[in-house]
Parts: C-alpha cells; structure tokens; sequence
C-alpha cells in the first residue's frame, strides 16, 4: 500500500513573511488558506504511529511545509519533539523548506535537532532582491555549519537567468555558504486564479536549451551537486494520482500528492484521509477524467504539470508545453548521467602517451 512513498510532509499552514514576485499566496488566502492547529497535533502524532507500523521500504525523509514553517515554531517544535526518536531510529532525516530569513531568530532549534535536520533554503541569488529581501548568507550558513544540520540551496530561475552572470553569482554564493547542493527550478508559470500564466508559450525553446545546459554544465564544472525540480534519480513522474511518491498531510484532515491541491483546496486531488483511525489510503485514482481532452493524448502526459492547471483553470493547452517537458525529461537524464561521475574531468579518458 505504501510501496514508492519517499517523502511524507506536514503542511503547517499559508502564513510567509515574504511576498516574492512569482509566488501566489494572495490567491491562496483568497481561498481561506489552511493552517494546521495545534488541536491537530495528537492526530499527526497518531498517523505517523501508524504510518511507522507499515512497511516503508522507500521512505527517505518527512518535511515541514509551508508558507514560511519557522514561523510556525511551537508547532514545529512540539511534531519533531515527538517524532525526533522515531526518525533517530530509523535513520530518517527531516527536511525544512524555508526562505531562510527565520534561521538565526531560532538557532536553539537547529541545534536541538541537527543530527536529524536539513534545511532546504529557497535563495534567489542575483534575483534574491527583485523577488524578495535581501539576507545575510554569509551569517546564516556559518551559523549552520557550527552545527550537523544539512544545508542546500533552491534556486526558482526565470528565463533570463540562465547565463554566465547567474551561474557565476551561484557559483560565488555556494562557496561563500560552503553549500555544494543546489536544486534548480525553472521558472515557467505565475500561479493563482486571476493571475495564473504559463511563460512557456512565450519561450523561444531553441534559446532555451542553448542557454540551459550550459548553465547547468557550469554549475557542475565548479563542483555543485545539481538537480532540476528536484529530480535525483533523472526520472520524472507527474502521474500525481497513480501511486506517487509523495504524501502531504493537509491542515483539513486529507492527503494531498502536491502543495497546489492542498492549497486551492480541490477534493478531486485528494489521495487519502489522516486524520481518522486507521487513515483512507486511495491513492490510485483515474487521472484522465480529471485532465483536459487534449492532454489525456500528450505523449509528454507523464513529465508535465502543467496538465493540472490547464484543467483547473479551464485554459487551453499551448502548443510548446510537449517540447518543454520533454527538454527537462531529456535535460533531467543528462545531469544525471553527467554527475555519475564526480567532476568533470574524470570525463576525459587519460592520454596514453602523456
């Protein structure tokens, strides 16, 4: 039942204290948001009692999501006070996806339970100031390291970033933090009901390979262990409904396989229920009857997300989305190929005669 589950998060609620220029949390709020109380906490507690009983053979890491989660201290403090010996045992680590901005203000926590944590910090480098407020990066992740806490960077890139002026800005601020794991997510769409866009249509995809892969080459070169979308494994799986890997536990009481579902609070998505004893698991549902006509037939169906949004917001479907997914799916294999190696020079074969 539970076969190819990876990550389990906890989505603790809406609230950020940044408002970045591609993100959506005015929509979001306009929809009511949702918070997990600390009612809820016990049922957490008891879900993953269960969940600990099952086989999980897949299971890599459980997450704190939000909106920002350091600002959800108490009710962070109070899951991993419970879950820390449980995690220790079982040689799980928990993964917080934060702006980064909270870090310093809560040092007693990083330390608390840095054996057990990482934090993916979300850091726009050359763009940190245009989407949102500048930090300390120096500070912070001197901070981190004093600690055993992981530490990587997530990169939200538009277009216009992939040239050498980026690269070089992430090459600097990675030796500078001392991080060598950069996840790199390509911009490609604003969310949100009266804003919601796909950039891909408006993308010159020819310009975009040619500048892509060698920003992403370069990256590799300088000794950066990089990935896109998150994908560490060069396979991609946007078959949200059919067994995915990933559970999120929404503040209303259901399971959700995206944050998208969960915050725009649509019941088609759902995939079980956790918050009842013993939890609803479902998570093979008909996709297809849930997609648009035309993207039932996509031959790029299993890498886009975009299919989702297209459905969800009644929008036609562009005639670029096919090839832009199939770049990141061929992209996504290369890097993978690329870093089974440590460095680029081990791709060069010795000169016999040297």
């Amino acid at each position: 039942m539970l076969n190819g589950i990876r990550s389990v998060s906890i989505y603790l609620g809406d609230t950020c204290n940044f408002d970045c220029t591609y993100c959506d949390r005015g929509y979001i709020k306009s929809l009511g948001g949702q918070t997990l109380k600390h009612s809820d906490i016990d049922d957490v507690f008891k879900f993953f009692d269960w969940l600990f009983d099952q086989p999980t053979p897949d299971l890599k890491f459980i997450s704190l999501h939000g909106g920002e989660p350091f600002l959800f201290m108490s009710r962070m403090d109070t899951i991993m006070d419970h879950m820390a010996p449980e995690l220790r045992k079982r040689n799980l680590r928990a993964l917080i996806t934060t702006n980064g901005s909270l870090i310093l203000e809560n040092k007693e926590f990083v330390e608390k339970y840095q054996d057990i944590l990482s934090l993916n910090w979300s850091y726009d480098f050359n763009f940190q100031e245009i989407n949102r407020e500048a930090l300390p990066v120096e500070e912070i992740a001197n901070f981190v390291r004093t600690t055993k806490a992981g530490l990587y960077f997530q990169f939200v890139c538009p277009e216009e970033g992939f040239n050498i002026d980026t690269a070089a800005e992430v090459i600097k601020t990675c030796q500078l933090a001392k991080v060598k794991e950069i996840n790199i997510i390509p911009l490609r769409h604003h969310r949100g009901a009266d804003k919601f866009k796909s950039f891909v249509e408006d993308m010159d995809l020819n310009k975009f390979v040619a500048s892509f892969l060698p920003f992403l080459h370069t990256l590799y070169a300088h000794g950066l262990d990089v990935s896109i979308d998150g994908i560490v494994d060069g396979k991609i799986d946007k078959h949200l409904l059919d067994n995915h890997g990933k559970f999120i536990l929404g503040p209303d009481g259901y399971i959700y396989p995206e944050f998208d579902f969960l915050e725009y609070k649509r019941e088609e998505y759902r995939t079980g229920q956790w918050d009842c004893d013993p939890p609803k698991i479902y998570r093979t549902k008909d996709e297809d009857s849930l997609l648009l006509k035309s993207c039932r037939s996509c031959p790029s169906k299993s890498l886009c997300g975009l299919k989702y949004f297209y459905s969800m917001f009644f929008l036609t479907p562009g005639k670029k989305c096919k090839d832009f997914y199939e770049i990141i799916d061929i992209t996504a294999k290369h890097l993978y190929t690329l870093k089974s190696k440590p460095s680029l020079l081990h791709w060069f074969p010795p000169n016999d005669k040297t």
